[in-house]
């Protein structure tokens, strides 16, 4: 998976939420071409209900209505005016944001016959990923409809990120989203963008 570099290879991941519940609206009825429902997405709260890093009111966003990353695994949209760039179909694509920020999604093989568990997932990401402050190991998540682990945390130079993984097919399927705002710049974000997840 490509990383972003800024001065030195990598960081990504962010918001301690040690609860987090993605009302992923629009989620695909199994057919490739179908658009989310305009709706609106639930904006996840820190683990106390807090606004630290997020808003116990859970406010409600509407989701992202950029460009369509499209797959043979998935599709979903990243917020408008945000560049997309497909390094290697069906593998690697990364979005840009106005201010470094970074959306990646990686589609890496893996062993027929081996089943992964969540946690296994995720820290061998942690172990792979040259992330620095690593980010934390939460409860899992649904990423419409199907079980993803969550990585959250500071991940250094300003930087928030969110990470999800799981298995799918014969594809492990990676979504790392990273911004620079505020907590609730980056809740607002992973909210609007996998509200639009549909799997194919």
């Amino acid at each position: 998976m490509r990383t972003r570099s800024r001065g030195r290879v990598g960081a990504g991941l962010t918001a301690a939420l040690t609860t987090l519940t993605l009302l992923l609206c629009g989620c695909g009825d199994g057919s490739a071409g179908a658009e989310p429902t305009p709706a609106t997405a639930s904006v996840p709260s820190g683990p106390d209900g807090s606004d630290s890093p997020g808003g116990g009111s859970s406010p409600e966003v509407p989701p992202a209505d950029g460009k369509r990353v499209d797959t043979s695994y998935f599709s979903v949209r990243v917020p408008r005016g945000w560049r997309v760039n497909e390094t290697v179909p069906d593998l690697s694509i990364v979005a840009f944001g106005p201010d470094l920020e970074q959306i990646s999604f990686a589609l890496s093989r893996v062993l027929p016959g081996r089943d992964y568990t969540l946690d296994e997932l995720a820290r061998l990401q942690l172990r792979l990923r040259p992330w620095s402050p690593k980010p934390e190991l939460v409860e899992p998540v649904h990423l419409a409809g199907e079980p993803a682990y969550h990585l959250t945390g500071p991940v250094g130079n300003g930087f928030r990120a969110d990470a999800f993984g799981l298995v799918r097919g014969d594809r492990e399927i990676l979504v790392d989203i990273e911004t620079r705002g505020s907590a609730r710049v980056q809740r607002e974000t992973v909210a609007a963008v996998l509200a639009t997840w549909q799997w194919k």
